[in-house]
C-alpha cells in the first residue's frame, strides 16, 4: 500500500533523509536515541522484520519505474 502511495504521488512528492529511528522511535518508545538505534541495528529479528515489508515495497517500485523507463 505504501508503494502505491509512494508511486500515485511520485510527481509531487519532496523528499530529504531522516533518520526514523532517531527521529521519532525514542518518543515512542522512551529510549535514548543513540541506544535504540545501536540495539535497532544490531538485531536479526529487526532486520527480518523491516525486511518483510521493504523488500515487496522496493520491487514495486522498481518494476514501476522499469516500465515507465
Amino acid at each position: 500500500m505504501v508503494a502505491e502511495i509512494v508511486i500515485g504521488l511520485c510527481d509531487v512528492i519532496h523528499h530529504k533523509a531522516v533518520d526514523w529511528l532517531a527521529w521519532e522511535d525514542p518518543y515512542i518508545f522512551n529510549v535514548d536515541a543513540q541506544t535504540l538505534k545501536a540495539q535497532r541495528e544490531t538485531s536479526q529479528q529487526e532486520v527480518f522484520k523491516r525486511l518483510a515489508y521493504a523488500v515487496p515495497m522496493m520491487q514495486q517500485l522498481y518494476e514501476t519505474a522499469k516500465s515507465k523507463a
